[in-house]
């Protein structure tokens, strides 16, 4: 993982400390924020899923750093460049954690085709992780360079794999694509995950975070927030032990 990126490189509109950071007019409360973070008895066993009309990698990268601090090693499969280390450092500065201590329990493989994504997974089960991110999966198998068919069997390939495993997984994908693949294999991930996550709103300034369970289909929150408040609201306290 690459060195911390130094405070004076951030963008200065963002304030790292809680009692100085801008909350937008309809930031009402931490409450309000507080319904886009995991359980503290996350992660469940097998497989869950992170999806949404938009911005499903800005809540993952929040959920990503609250993990990280809840001492709990994370291993990101990065399929088509999404990590965005500037935000995991500014989460870190506004909880009041060294980044460097933040970044060091974060692991970084970055894959470039679909058969580098199998591997990874593959890697990933066999060293038993704490958890695995998986980071738009999809995109990768809808390259033009990889055909219709093979891109097809090599996502059965996963979902099959994911289907079997007992190992934590977190997938992050957006819940469209115009590839004709698309709609043939985005149900078989909803259906296999034990829980699923939707990000929903048209438009960047607002956005729903609702929490499902597939066959109860049963909301347990539904928190609309602007969606700078992502990253200019101040985080729920620090889990686990890290310290400065």
């Amino acid at each position: 993982m690459p060195s911390a990126p130094s405070r004076s490189a951030l963008p200065s509109a963002l304030d790292p400390s809680p009692s100085g950071a801008r909350l937008s007019e309809s930031w009402l409360s931490e409450s309000r924020r507080s319904g886009l973070w995991l359980p503290k008895s996350w992660p469940p066993e097998g497989v869950a899923l992170l999806s949404g009309e938009s911005f499903p990698t800005d809540v993952s990268h929040l959920w990503i750093a609250d993990l990280a601090l809840r001492d709990m090693p994370v291993l990101v499969i990065d399929c088509a460049i999404r990590l965005d280390v500037f935000r995991l450092v500014d989460e870190a500065l506004r909880r009041d954690v060294n980044p460097d201590v933040l970044l060091a329990a974060i692991l970084v493989q970055r894959v470039f085709t679909p058969y580098h994504i199998l591997e990874a997974i593959a890697r990933a089960e066999k060293e038993r992780r704490p958890l695995t991110v998986l980071l738009a999966p999809m995109k990768q198998f809808f390259d033009g360079d990889v055909g219709e068919e093979e891109g097809l069997f090599l996502l059965r390939r996963m979902v099959a794999r994911l289907r079997s495993t007992a190992s934590p997984f977190l997938i992050v994908e957006r819940e469209h694509y115009s590839h004709p693949s698309f709609k043939a294999i985005f149900p078989e991930l909803e259906a296999l995950a034990a829980s699923v996550w939707r990000v929903t709103g048209r438009s960047s300034s607002r956005v729903t975070s609702d929490i499902m369970r597939p066959r109860l289909k049963q909301t347990e929150k539904d928190a609309a927030f602007d969606r700078r408040a992502l990253w200019d609201a101040p985080s729920p306290p620090t889990h686990g032990s890290l310290k400065r």
